[in-house]
């Protein structure tokens, strides 16, 4: 959130493409470990044990999760320079972060919800979904290098 007040002012068109460009590797990244997740029979569901404070763990692991931090330093940077390019004002900044924070929150339980009920009931179709998100990452990642390199 504090990376986009007053980012777009700094931002030249060349740094808008590599910052594109950058998001949309990183993407395309994404979705390769992905597919070899998908891919790896080694990912058999198990059960594991409830932690006594999962809001605590998830902003833990959120927090220490590398990618979490790769993601906003290469195309999360690039989204907040578009939202600010259609509109500069903190309002609208602000909102798109409320909307964000509280979407993820919806669609993070819904996710893991299914994750783990899917992946113990039915993991051949798990694995084909993931493989499936992963390809919806490699759309996203080469609009994003497209955008970057032209």
């Amino acid at each position: 959130f504090l990376l986009g007040l007053g980012l777009l002012r700094f931002l030249s068109d060349s740094v808008l493409r590599a910052l594109s460009t950058v998001g949309g590797a990183a993407l395309l990244l994404y979705a390769v470990l992905s597919v070899r997740a998908s891919l790896s029979k080694s990912s058999l569901p198990q059960r594991l044990e409830v932690v006594r404070n999962p809001v605590l763990l998830g902003f833990s692991l959120t927090a220490l999760n590398p990618y979490f931090l790769a993601w906003w330093m290469t195309a999360g940077l690039k989204l907040i320079a578009d939202i600010l390019a259609y509109s500069s004002t903190l309002g609208v900044l602000t909102t798109a972060y409320l909307m964000h924070v509280w979407m993820d929150f919806l669609w993070l339980s819904l996710v893991a919800w299914l994750a783990k009920e899917g992946s113990l009931r039915a993991p051949t179709a798990a694995r084909y979904l993931q493989f499936a998100l992963a390809l919806v990452l490699v759309y996203y990642g080469v609009c994003f290098l497209r955008e970057g390199l032209t």
